[in-house]
């Protein structure tokens, strides 16, 4: 009986070829060229054909299957496209198909080189050392011949993926009031079929726009503009290519820019550049409300950063990315355009100057060479410094870590027997930013409201004072000066199984934190009210540290939620992309760059209306 049936395993011994005895092997004859070069044809069949190759080899039945998977698969693939052409297009930018293509490319890719490998196996009989080492080759050469295209396949239909995501969101990921909707009709009990996107229009008209950017030029430009009109019927596209210094291009009656512009997008002046056509995309959103043809999904500013001739420092400021840009530096200036100027020469000033009388808001730092030129120009000055204004700034040069030190801040950071501790990352200028942000909606609230926008100062040193209000407050109600309290703190760091968690809770959590350890140490008269319990608070972590020490981050987060206890575990940065908090309502944005690929970067975190901005790339240093 042959051996793979006798053990009903696989075997690459063939059905009558059972293995000889050990002193006889030596004496049987090699195989002869003739069977080599079979084992070659069949091998580079088999390739082509997968199944093929292990049918010749005596592998029928296993042979016969691959085989007809193939087939099938070719035969299916073939139906598909001659009876629903539409629909195979359609699925071949559907983000979650090519995503499921890229893993099932992959798959295919492993499988179809072993089935190379058990092909010429199942083909070679006894071959000599040469045609062993010849076999080897040819297989590497197929396998590489089938397994990197699927790889660049695999490849390009994730990328596509993920920039057809980008690009085109679904019906649930954007609010845009000119993105067509594709309602669902029921013509069908239970089965709703897809409404005709185009039914009752006779033509679709898309507008092509081609961009120019350069140095010197403010962020890019419209250049080409081209209308394709679209018989939707036949197909045939008629191109008509509009010229981009036209001037007074009118608005349908219709549209609510009508109102805005009702002799059509111009100042009086034929002459005027800005008025052209190709300076619509980017003035009109300008001069309008954001919302003017309905929800939109970029409710942003347009930002125009100025850099010096050299770029911003920040650009190779750490932590870096795979491809060497600074991390920081794409998470700062997301959805910006940028400029460079060289504000030390008047040429760059003068430039300036024109920007700032169409602004709506300037934002700069103090000392700066510009500061009186913002804060006498038409835009809403904006201005962060290190100290109040009483104080001369400029003769007082702070940093972040500086700025830390002095609003007292490091004093209430780390162990008591110790020096202080910084805080991780640029902990004041964000602060400073956000209340940069408040002071500017207050301001234009006030312009929009039909008052005179104030100018916002935002010291650096006093929003350092409060965010650590209650450390300055508590110091002055009672006369002493909360610091650095170590193992005497109410509120403690804790290792637990796998990491650290922060102990948290409130006078009236105490019962159910106790309750939650369950030690009935706990119950003790001398844990009964705060102050008691801050007198022995070395006692008290004595007591409720094990529990911690027995359990994961995890499971000590859901069980003192489940009890009302605002325990904290503590998650390194690169955990915190997929914790719940984060993921829940997808607070780290994909954003697709140009050239750095998929980046994910944090939103602001305050919605409108359940939203918030959506993101675009940082912009390249011009050139």
């Amino acid at each position: 009986m042959p051996k793979q049936a006798e053990h009903g395993g696989w075997s690459w011994q063939l059905p009558d070829e059972p293995p000889l005895p050990a002193h006889t092997r030596s004496e049987q004859p090699t195989s002869p060229p003739s069977s080599f070069r079979r084992a070659v044809i069949y091998t580079v069949a088999g390739t082509a054909i997968p199944g093929l190759g292990l049918i010749a080899g005596r592998r029928r039945i296993v042979g016969s299957v691959i085989l007809g998977l193939f087939a099938a698969a070719v035969l299916a693939l073939g139906i598909y496209a001659a009876f629903d052409r539409q629909g195979l297009l359609a699925r071949a930018v559907d983000p979650t198909t090519l995503r499921q293509a890229a893993v099932a490319l992959a798959i295919i890719a492993i499988v179809w080189v072993a089935i190379i490998i058990a092909s010429h196996l199942s083909l070679r009989s006894r071959p000599t050392r040469r045609q062993r080492v010849a076999g080897g080759i040819l297989v590497g050469v197929l396998s590489f011949a089938v397994a990197a295209p699927m790889a660049v396949a695999a490849h390009y239909s994730y990328v596509t993926a993920s920039s057809v995501s980008a690009v085109f969101k679904s019906e649930n990921e954007t609010k845009s009031a000119t993105r067509p909707t594709l309602e669902a009709t029921q013509t069908t009990p239970g089965i709703p079929k897809p409404q005709d996107p185009w039914a009752g229009k006779p033509r679709l008209n898309v507008l092509l726009l081609g961009g120019d950017a350069g140095r010197g030029r403010v962020g890019t430009r419209t250049d080409t503009v081209i209308l394709a009109s679209i018989d939707t019927k036949t197909g045939d596209t008629a191109l008509f290519s509009l010229p981009r210094n036209a001037a007074r291009m009118p608005f349908p009656s219709r549209s609510p820019l009508k109102k805005h512009y009702p002799y059509g997008f111009t100042n009086g002046n034929p002459n005027d550049a800005e008025y052209f056509l190709n300076a619509m995309y980017r003035n009109v959103p300008r001069s309008v409300p954001k919302d003017v043809l309905g929800p939109t999904d970029n409710l942003g500013a347009d930002v125009l950063k100025i850099e010096p001739p050299s770029g911003d420092p920040i650009r190779h400021a750490p932590p870096a990315l795979p491809h060497g840009e600074s991390a920081l530096f794409q998470f700062l200036n997301t959805s910006k355009r940028s400029l460079m100027l060289d504000l030390a020469n008047d040429a760059g000033r003068a430039a300036l100057g024109k920007l700032l009388d169409k602004a709506d808001v300037v934002l700069f730092e103090e000392p700066a060479s510009i500061a009186n030129l913002a804060r006498t120009s038409r835009a809403t000055p904006i201005e962060i410094a290190a100290f109040p204004v009483e104080m001369d700034a400029k003769a007082r040069p702070v940093s972040d870590f500086t700025i830390q030190a002095l609003g007292g801040l490091l004093h209430m950071v780390g162990e008591p027997e110790r020096k202080p501790l910084k805080l991780g990352g640029h902990q004041a200028c964000y602060a400073a930013g956000l209340t940069a942000f408040t002071g500017l909606a207050t301001a234009l609230a006030a312009r929009d409201a039909g008052r005179k926008a104030p100018a916002v100062r935002v010291s650096l040193a006093e929003v350092m004072q409060w965010v650590n209000w209650k450390a300055a407050s508590g110091a002055d109600a009672s006369g002493i000066s909360p610091g650095r309290e170590g193992k005497q703190s109410e509120f403690q760091i804790v290792r637990c199984r796998d990491g650290h968690v922060a102990v948290v809770y409130t006078a009236t959590q105490w019962p159910a934190m106790r309750n939650l350890i369950g030690d009935p140490r706990l119950d003790d008269a001398k844990f009964a009210n705060r102050a008691s319990r801050r007198r022995s608070v070395a006692e008290l972590y004595e007591i409720i540290a094990p529990w911690f020490a027995s359990k994961t981050r995890r499971e000590i987060q859901t069980l003192a939620q489940a009890k009302g206890v605002p325990f904290g575990p503590i998650f390194s940065p690169a955990e915190l992309i997929e914790t719940e908090q984060y993921v829940a309502r997808g607070f780290l944005a994909e954003v697709a760059h140009p050239r750095l690929g998929t980046l994910r970067l944090p939103q602001l975190p305050v919605q409108w209306n359940g939203r918030s901005f959506a993101p675009k790339p940082a912009p390249e240093l011009p050139t």
